[in-house]
């Protein structure tokens, strides 16, 4: 079954909303709290294979409904993207 798309983007776009699906996230702290927009930065602990990584996430080229990248600034190396 799949969830109305503005439920999804309402969920997705909000990283504290992180702790309710990502398995091993421990710890998830955005600034400035609430919806992304670009340059929020989110502190985040997550355990993998018993190791825990700590990074700080960075949040750009959000576009308001639809979609907004991301990428690690600080910790492991990744980067990435969300879209409804």
């Amino acid at each position: 079954m799949q969830a109305p798309r503005r439920f999804v983007w309402d969920f997705l776009h909000v990283y504290a909303n992180d702790l309710e699906w990502r398995s091993g996230l421990e710890k998830m702290a955005q600034t400035p709290p609430g919806p992304v927009r670009d340059g929020a930065r989110v502190e985040e602990t997550l355990r993998v294979l018993g190791r825990v990584v700590e990074s700080v996430v960075e949040v750009a080229d959000v576009r308001e409904g639809h979609s907004f990248a991301w990428r690690v600034a600080e910790g492991a190396t990744a980067d990435g993207s969300r879209a409804r």
